[in-house]
């Protein structure tokens, strides 16, 4: 009898036990997003420079807190949105460059995914891409400067066939950047790419921003893969290259660039470049 009675008095502590351990894990599950819930959000404004030019910038807002993070045009104060097409001559009028402009207008990341989604348009068309961002492998170095109120400093890294140099803040501690540029250990306030081609600026802040709200945009386009949407757009700019020189004068060479002479990204890692 004391043999049996042991087996169940042990049989109840284990109960207990486990009992007890589920308790302290929904407990921490809780703390856990009662945290998350109180992450603080953040509401930064970045100018994309490209090639130097003040004719050719892009006004952004970045949303952000330690999770995700949308990175959406500035329509009221862009005074390229809503253009479909530029056009480019030499002197002698021989050849036309024409730009039907690929529109981003926003990028979101998921940073526990690891993932992002952009609405890009092509003239009238829309698509919602998905991408699995590769990490950048910055090499965070000594050189430190002061931009505006903030103390920076210097990380280079490679991504997607463009070398960055980038200066961030450990003052405000997330792993975010502009645009798909992130994973350094405190925001990134200033990244240009070594050819000084693309730059993207902050140009105000506001961390915490009591007022602000990270509303991701609703899935309204069609969604699919960026492997997939690069074959589509190549197959997009193809037809209407093919339909530009059928249609163009004598002697005049046409050319279509679906994303202007200076692409964010160069190569893609999954092409094998």
């Amino acid at each position: 009898m004391p043999k049996k009675l042991f087996k169940k008095q042990n049989y109840h502590t284990n109960k207990t036990m486990k009992i007890n351990k589920l308790l302290f894990l929904s407990f921490l599950v809780a703390l856990s997003n009662l945290l998350f819930a109180q992450s603080p959000i953040g509401h930064a404004k970045y100018l994309k420079i490209i090639n130097g030019l003040s004719t050719d910038t892009t006004n952004y807002n970045l949303y952000f807190n330690q999770e995700t993070s949308l990175f959406i045009r500035y329509k009221e104060q862009d005074p390229h949105y809503g253009e479909k097409s530029s056009f480019y001559r030499d002197n002698n009028d021989k050849v036309v460059t024409i730009n039907p402009m690929t529109i981003d207008d926003y990028v979101c990341f998921n940073s526990s995914s690891n993932k992002s989604y952009s609405k890009i348009e092509i003239k009238d068309k829309a698509f919602i891409v998905y991408d699995s961002i590769s990490t950048i492998q910055w090499e965070i170095q000594a050189e430190t400067k002061k931009i505006g109120s903030f103390n920076c400093q210097k990380a280079v890294g490679d991504f997607r066939g463009r070398s960055y140099e980038a200066w961030f803040t450990f003052e405000v501690p997330v792993n975010i950047g502009p645009w798909k540029l992130r994973g350094l250990p405190g925001l990134i306030i200033e990244v240009e790419d070594k050819a000084k081609e693309v730059r993207f600026s902050l140009t105000s802040i506001e961390y915490p921003c009591k007022d602000c709200q990270l509303n991701i945009p609703p899935i309204d386009s069609k969604e699919t893969s960026l492997q997939q949407f690069l074959v589509l757009k190549k197959k997009y700019q193809d037809a209407a290259q093919a339909r530009a020189n059928a249609n163009a004068p004598a002697g005049v060479n046409i050319t279509i660039k679906f994303d202007g002479d200076t692409p964010l990204e160069k190569e893609y890692e999954f092409l094998g470049q």
